[in-house]
Parts: C-alpha cells; sequence; structure tokens
C-alpha cells in the first residue's frame, strides 16, 4: 500500500512540476509525509525524472516565448528580440557584464520621436539618470 500512495505522490509531484510549481512546493502539495519525502530524495531515478520535467517545461515555454516574439516581430516591434538576448548573454546586449548585469532589465521611454536611423538622438536613461 505504502508503493502505491507513493506513486500517487510521485504522479502528483510531476503533474504540479509541468505546470510550473517548484518540487518543494509539489511536495507539500501531495501531502507526502517526512518519511516518503526521504525515500523520493533518494531515488535518483524519479530525481532525474523532476529535472527532465521542469526542463521539458522550459523549453515549451520558450517555444511559446519564440511564437510570441515572432507575432510582434512580424508587426514591427522588435521588444521580444531584444529582451530575449538580454537575457540569453547579458555581457553582450545586456549593457554590462555576465557578473553584473546592471543595466538589463532597465527601461527605456522615449518620450519624444526618435529618428533610429539617427543614433545620435536616441537617449538611454538608466537607473534614472539620462546617457547619451
Amino acid at each position: 500500500m505504502v508503493t502505491r500512495e507513493l506513486d500517487n505522490i510521485k504522479d502528483t509531484i510531476l503533474n504540479a512540476m509541468s505546470a510550473g510549481m517548484a518540487y518543494a512546493d509539489a511536495l507539500l502539495l501531495a501531502c507526502a509525509s517526512e518519511e516518503q519525502i526521504e525515500q523520493l530524495d533518494n531515488d535518483t531515478v524519479f530525481q532525474m525524472r523532476c529535472k527532465q520535467t521542469g526542463k521539458d517545461l522550459e523549453l515549451q515555454l520558450l517555444h511559446t516565448l519564440k511564437d510570441a516574439i515572432d507575432i510582434q516581430t512580424s508587426k514591427g516591434k522588435d521588444h521580444g528580440v531584444t529582451w530575449l538576448l538580454s537575457k540569453i548573454n547579458p555581457s553582450r546586449y545586456g549593457g554590462g557584464d555576465d557578473n553584473s548585469g546592471d543595466n538589463v532589465g532597465s527601461i527605456v521611454i522615449n518620450t519624444k520621436n526618435v529618428d533610429l536611423s539617427d543614433p545620435d538622438t536616441a537617449v538611454e536613461v538608466f537607473n534614472g539618470t539620462e546617457q547619451a
């Protein structure tokens, strides 16, 4: 009977993780006992399935993000592309090095028309200060 209960707990955990829930939260949701948690933590096959479930969700979300970015790009909006590049390689596209990431996530707000073909007219604001 414990084996069946443990199988149900595993299913609950994997289902929760496939929706984006963290492993620790999925354990709480599954109402696993301390003994069962120890068994699950020592089950290398199950732990690998948990990692794989998380990576499967990540891949699915990246495909969804790419589809959304493609739609935005087709409408002349490149914000999604530049945002994703800043997340993938912040030292090259985020304005800082990989260790600092100072400007990653900064918001640029233009209050007047900007001629994008003339970079001298563009102004960026980082941490509340203008930078040409």
